[in-house]
């Protein structure tokens, strides 16, 4: 009897010890954890305000004319929205300056690259390609009597120009912080093939109108000399 309360005796403080091993090595973890994880949200806390830091300097020091440009843009794209009629020659306006604001980001970004090049001239072929055929009579009808054309109203233009208008500034803003990106084939390709499918779709659009008027021109007068015969 006198064994067996022994041998309980062992067994219980055998227990007691390990617990208190087991108590000790977790009070001992989370010491050493607990300002390791502090440390790691510190961090992140840090890492947000240098980047909140450095994001309000790159939009303080952007020059003034971009934020006009971005006015222009929405304000045109806003118009866009609803049915409109337009003077032949105002139809040319938004495709040419998209067309101007990426032929000067890829030479100031990149340099007159031939596989740049090549692959800007080939995404805006197919984005060309897309808005030639999505034109038809539904959303684009021709005045030729009074020298207009009919737009259905559409926020598709708003989305491109404020897809390009970010597009650039956000590459700007890479090669400004990392000018290594300057030659970076991978950067470079990726990011002018994106300003030529956007390119692609206002020009393609813009041609097709134009031939769809022209056309119209040349109907208009035959019926006219043929009345006048």
């Amino acid at each position: 009897m006198r064994r067996a309360t022994h041998d309980q005796k062992h067994l219980f403080r055998g227990k007691k010890r390990r617990f208190v091993a087991f108590w000790l090595t977790g009070r001992i973890s989370f010491a050493i954890l607990l300002p390791s994880q502090q440390n790691k949200h510190l961090n992140l806390i840090l890492t947000a305000l240098k980047e909140i830091i450095m994001l309000n300097q790159i939009i303080s020091n952007t020059p003034i004319y971009v934020w006009a440009i971005l006015g222009f843009l929405a304000f045109r794209g806003i118009k866009s929205s609803v049915d409109r009629e337009l003077k032949v020659r105002t139809i040319v306006i938004i495709p040419i300056v998209m067309l101007a604001l990426s032929i000067q980001g890829i030479l100031s970004g990149f340099g007159a690259d031939p596989v740049v090049l090549a692959a800007w001239l080939a995404t805006m072929s197919v984005g060309a390609a897309i808005s030639w055929s999505l034109v038809s009579d539904k959303n684009v009808r021709i005045q030729a009597d009074k020298g207009t054309v009919f737009y259905r109203g559409s926020w598709a233009p708003l989305i491109m120009m404020m897809a390009i208008f970010v597009m650039k500034y956000i590459v700007n803003v890479a090669l400004h912080v990392n000018p290594a990106l300057h030659t970076n084939t991978l950067f470079a390709v990726t990011s002018t093939t994106l300003f030529g499918l956007f390119n692609g779709l206002f020009l393609g659009k813009m041609l097709h109108v134009l031939l769809m008027y022209k056309q119209a021109l040349s109907a208009n007068s035959v019926f006219t000399n043929s009345a006048a015969a």
